[in-house]
């Protein structure tokens, strides 16, 4: 099973927009384009961290993103993180990724406005319907922008490359056999693409969506679909990271993350966008001088073109 088969098992799409008027949101609306984004939690708030591409920026907005006592220089981008102040929306958007199936393609701005982009399984369409009709009018600023069929994985990668270029980064480490849920499907499961949601951490633990050519049957292991060999689990990835790194990592936007057995390693594969790719292949590298265990190695190292689709 390739990596692209996996992916199109989550079929649905939705998208939900969130408007926000101050702090960084007005320097966003004027650039155009897409602003990528990282959301995540502190201390019960929640957060975007917005990452400005230095080549993009508009002269008249630059002064606003360097007068920012937390904004970080780096060498292609400028990066700093915004209060999300619409907490009714981002309830409805948390939500929405507690349900089943649920993998956070990307999150972006564009102009005044937060897009989140989802993807599930057909099968949980009615319950990801009921949460939108219970938010539906009531919460300010929160607004469908739409819900249909997923696109492949390599029309989606393509899409986004065309406007903001991809880097993919593919490198493997020895199985960690010291996680059960790895040693379970090393010793038990035949072929296994695991998609990482990296964006919905609980206490550390990562979500995990399992495209598996057979059934599994492990705890911890929950199915999404019995009928597709579809199933779900939460991963310690401290296990394969310490946590520092994770934290870094988690920084950087990554469009997709999969990990995948192939001829006894586990085969890290993900989409980062090129201005951080440096970057993210660098933290991947110290791991080496850090975890002796690990000895990650890279593999491929690219900007996104059409050749890799053939074994993707």
């Amino acid at each position: 099973m390739k990596i692209s088969d996996g992916y199109r098992k989550l079929d649905k799409r939705l998208i939900i927009a969130l408007k926000q008027n101050e702090g960084v949101f007005e320097i966003a609306s004027t650039l155009e384009g897409r602003t990528p984004t990282h959301i995540f939690e502190d201390k019960g708030d929640h957060y975007i961290q917005m990452f400005f591409d230095k080549n993009r920026i508009p002269h008249g907005s630059l002064a606003a993103i360097l007068a920012r006592n937390d904004m970080t220089d780096k060498s292609t981008y400028y990066t700093l993180a915004e209060k999300l102040t619409n907490s009714s929306g981002m309830k409805t958007i948390q939500k929405i990724m507690n349900t089943s199936s649920v993998t956070m393609n990307d999150s972006y701005l564009l102009k005044d406005e937060l897009f989140v982009d989802f993807r599930f399984h057909r099968t949980k369409a009615e319950e990801i319907n009921e949460i939108l009709a219970e938010y539906d009018g009531k919460v300010e600023g929160l607004r469908l922008e739409s819900m249909k069929e997923s696109e492949s994985l390599k029309d989606r990668m393509m899409h986004i490359h065309q406007e903001t270029p991809l880097t993919l980064v593919r490198y493997s480490v020895g199985l960690p056999l010291n996680i059960d849920i790895m040693k379970y499907l090393e010793e038990n499961s035949g072929e296994v693409i695991a998609e990482v949601e990296n964006r919905h951490l609980l206490k550390g633990k990562a979500r995990i969506i399992l495209y598996s050519a057979k059934p599994l049957d492990f705890k911890g292991i929950s199915p999404i679909s019995i009928e597709e060999n579809i199933f779900e689990t939460y991963v310690d990835q401290s296990g394969i990271l310490g946590s520092e790194e994770i934290g870094n990592l988690l920084r950087i936007p990554r469009l997709a993350f999969f990990l995948t057995k192939e001829h006894g390693k586990l085969v890290d594969t993900t989409f980062v966008q090129s201005t951080g790719a440096g970057e993210y292949v660098s933290l991947i590298m110290s791991l080496k001088s850090k975890n002796s265990e690990l000895k990650p190695v890279v593999e491929h190292y690219a900007q996104l073109d059409d050749e890799v689709w053939e074994w993707l």
